[in-house]
């Protein structure tokens, strides 16, 4: 879970410094559940 909480972070700071916007730490978890969902849709 610690991993998970720490990917989430790293995303909410690359959103910023890419977009200048600032995502809540539930949109970050959105976002991370959607590339996840994604690689594994790759993957099957």
């Amino acid at each position: 879970m610690d991993k998970k909480r720490e990917y989430v972070y790293q995303l909410m700071l690359l959103h910023e410094e890419k977009t200048g916007e600032v995502l809540t730490e539930d949109q970050a978890l959105e976002h991370f559940e959607q590339l996840v969902a994604l690689v594994e849709a790759v993957y099957e």
